[in-house]
């Protein structure tokens, strides 16, 4: 969880979006789209960007996708 939400600061500075007050780092992704991919992750669901593009309802599924599933497998290693 601590690891995405990192990551989403950061892409909040990557893509231009500063500081902004009113969405903050929901406006790369919502909590909601955050606590799913956790969920999924935690039950070793979260194989590929097809599965997170079919779970998760999030805009940027097709241009940061892959970035969230290198981080997922990261912490959570394809089982053997």
């Amino acid at each position: 969880h601590d690891a995405l939400e990192k990551w989403r600061g950061e892409k909040m500075k990557d893509c231009g979006f500063g500081d902004d007050d009113f969405f903050g780092p929901q406006l790369v992704l919502t909590d909601e789209a955050l606590d799913r991919i956790v969920d999924l992750a935690h039950d070793y669901k979260l194989p590929d960007l097809k599965t997170l593009r079919d779970q998760v309802n999030w805009c940027y599924v097709d241009s940061l996708g892959s970035e969230i599933i290198t981080l997922v497998k990261e912490f959570f290693p394809p089982l053997p």
